[in-house]
């Protein structure tokens, strides 16, 4: 059994060390100034948990919970008891947030601390990133930092440098125990030697900078799906079309070919009377966006949301649910108005049938998939506050026109709603400027693509707008 063990810290230890070369001392590397010194003396809420797990083995997970109760479980299958796991959450507001959710999700027995606002930042003295595991031996001496995508669970990274550091005296760390026992482990009564200037005794591996990628392309795309998959708002995740983008992707797909084949096969067929169809949907429609706009409305409100500044609420608040519920609502509505599109094909309103409807109903579902999935709530309430108010007056007007020619002459205001949809793309695309430039604890990233898609559909309803009246207009003049 122990000479399977070596062969396999022999086949992962120079994966481990080649993967983290960049905060792992290896032959030659003289930058790495961290390994085999002590952890820095931090402490939360008083308490100093690397002194008191002194003459254990320590790994500390910087927010990472998922699937440590399994290595853990591994580990002690394998009789290596004298290892203990904390996890360390960020400092940040959103992550504080989330601290009881973390919390839940940690194995029995293992501690999560949770950071203050006014406190140095741990992350910062221990120099560590999101999802870092740093491995210290029974000394308090760093023999491994791990960082993604090495750090995923499923790899043996985390699980080679736990073992190594138990079974190796990677740091030279000097036990002298009084007790009785003999047993390699620290007492009341016993006392820790260690010299941290002199040199290393690390295991010796050679990096050939021509060697392939430690990971393969397949591999890489697997870990990018995993973080997309782990990365998002766990009290949404469970909720329908939000934890994979796989669903809403076949959506996706199944309305381009829809939209693709479906002209073609109502070429030789007289067009569907859905009078009926469209007056029922487009006034339920208006019902769906008032209630929405409504949610929108009162659960800002009520949890007195900043116009400009407002982080994501990640508790399990009443508010902060009800805010995450309509999000997702409103996301809903959006695959729902893909039957738009569905209905122009059956009446072979094929004209209808431009880039910008295609275009603006196909993207609105990823947006908002990202938005419910990562984002539910803080900033992007103003863009579903807006969007459901326009959406009422909107989807009045196809109701309304639904009822045929005699409820044309009260629809003199369609040009009106072209540029209430141009209004609400411009306040969208200022809010969302100001946010990129103010210090403000929203992803900038999400800001980003909200600027780019706003400036899309400017530029897309500005051609619209001027194609649709004032240049018929210039045509009526000459």
């Amino acid at each position: 059994m122990y000479s399977l063990l070596s062969l396999w810290l022999c086949a992962a230890l120079p994966g481990l060390l080649y993967a983290s070369h960049d905060t792992l001392m290896v032959e030659g590397d003289n930058t790495a100034t961290r390994i085999c010194k002590p952890a820095p003396n931090w402490s939360i809420k008083g308490k100093a948990p690397m002194q008191e797990l002194l003459g254990n083995v320590v790994v500390v997970a910087l927010l990472k919970a998922t699937n440590i109760g399994g290595l853990r479980a591994k580990l002690h299958r394998s009789n290596l008891t004298d290892v203990s796991f904390m996890i360390v959450n960020e400092k940040e507001a959103k992550s504080r947030a989330m601290y009881w959710e973390l919390k839940r999700r940690a194995p029995s027995g293992v501690p999560v601390y949770q950071q203050t606002p006014f406190q140095n930042d741990v992350w910062e003295e221990l120099d560590g990133d999101k999802d870092d595991f740093l491995v210290y031996d029974r000394c308090g001496l760093l023999t491994f930092h791990i960082v993604l995508p090495y750090s995923f669970l499923h790899y043996p990274y985390v699980e080679a440098g736990v073992r190594a550091t138990y079974h190796k005296n990677i740091c030279n760390c000097s036990v002298n125990s009084t007790s009785s026992s003999g047993r390699n482990s620290i007492m009341t009564n016993e006392t820790v030697q260690y010299n941290i200037n002199q040199p290393t005794a690390l295991p010796t591996i050679e990096v050939d900078p021509e060697e392939p990628d430690a990971l393969t392309m397949w591999q890489k795309a697997q870990l990018f799906y995993q973080g997309i998959l782990e990365k998002g708002d766990k009290r949404t995740d469970h909720w329908l079309l939000v934890h994979s983008p796989v669903p809403i992707s076949c959506i996706f797909l199944c309305y381009l070919v829809i939209v693709w084949v479906g002209p073609k096969l109502m070429a030789k067929r007289e067009p569907v009377n859905l009078k009926p169809v469209l007056i029922v949907y487009n006034f339920a429609m208006v019902c769906l966006s008032a209630y929405m706009f409504y949610e929108f409305t009162a659960s800002s409100w009520l949890a007195r949301y900043s116009l400009l500044c407002q982080p994501v609420d990640y508790s399990d608040s009443p508010l902060a649910m009800r805010m995450a519920r309509v999000c997702w609502w409103f996301y809903f509505s959006k695959v729902i108005e893909l039957s738009d599109t569905m209905f122009f094909i059956l009446r072979k309103k094929n004209s209808q049938l431009t880039f910008l409807h295609i275009y603006h109903h196909a993207t609105m579902i990823f947006n908002w998939w990202a938005g419910v999935k990562y984002v539910p709530g803080g900033q992007s309430f103003l863009i579903g506050l807006i969007n459901t108010l326009v959406h009422v007056v909107m989807y009045l007007y196809y109701g309304l026109a639904a009822f045929g020619p005699s409820m044309t002459k009260y629809l003199w205001w369609k040009r009106y709603l072209t540029s209430l949809q141009l209004l609400q793309f411009f306040i969208v695309t200022i809010h969302t400027t100001y946010n990129l430039f103010a210090d403000c604890d929203f992803p900038d990233s999400m800001n980003m693509v909200v600027l780019a898609y706003s400036l899309s559909l400017i530029a897309l309803f500005s051609n619209f707008y001027y194609h649709s009246y004032l240049a018929k207009k210039k045509t009526k003049t000459t």
